[in-house]
């Protein structure tokens, strides 16, 4: 969902941002509801707190191990997809020395959703959360001779939106890992996703 200046505007799109944030509370209600059967009928524990402690050190593990080109690392702490983007990004860099640095946390972690998904017997479970992560960071390039790649290395502000999944299968529970990255959503999506909808809707009424 939109949030900060992404928000329409209070008094130049009222009837927008109303309605964002109908959209927000219900999702929120949903959220609830769906935590409470998986915590009723799962029994399992939520760990409500965890994904905002523990998602700074994936963050910093995962983006390190990247630049290092540690596999083995990058293998324990993300999910499948996010692997396989990884492993091409650094299949193609080849030798390229490559250097990330957190230089700092430019505003605490922030959780920005928080999911419980029970699917009933199919003896999977999933507890998902993504945690806002803004920070200032830097991605240094090296040629083969060591030198600094010009425009590389410069510290940028960056805000990220971290998944973080937590699997119970067949009883068994997964440790916290990054199942990959999202982006906040802009009016402009969410307008776009509406007209599809509509069109999907509309095809479907008209449909023999």
């Amino acid at each position: 969902m939109p949030t900060g200046a992404n928000l329409p505007g209070l008094f130049s799109q009222p009837g927008e941002r109303f309605q964002l944030i109908k959209r927000r509370i219900r999702q929120r209600i949903m959220d609830l509801r769906d935590m409470i059967i998986f915590r009723y009928v799962t029994k399992h524990k939520l760990h409500i707190r965890e994904p905002k402690k523990i998602a700074p050190s994936l963050h910093h593990d995962m983006y390190t191990a990247f630049a290092e080109g540690d596999l083995e690392t990058l293998r324990i702490i993300c999910g499948e997809g996010l692997l396989s983007s990884f492993q091409k990004r650094i299949s193609i860099r080849g030798p390229t020395k490559v250097e990330w640095k957190l230089h700092k946390m430019l505003s605490p972690p922030k959780v920005a959703s928080s999911k419980a998904h029970y699917y009933g017997g199919k003896g999977l479970l999933r507890r998902q959360a993504i945690v806002r992560i803004h920070s200032l960071q830097s991605l240094a390039k090296f040629t083969l001779r060591g030198e600094l790649v010009k425009g590389s290395g410069t510290p940028k502000e960056i805000m990220e939106y971290v998944v973080l999944e937590k699997k119970y299968e067949n009883g068994k529970e997964s440790p916290w890992y990054i199942w990959g990255t999202t982006e906040e959503t802009t009016i402009k999506v969410l307008a776009e996703q509406k007209r599809k909808t509509e069109l999907q809707e509309a095809s479907r009424l008209i449909s023999p």
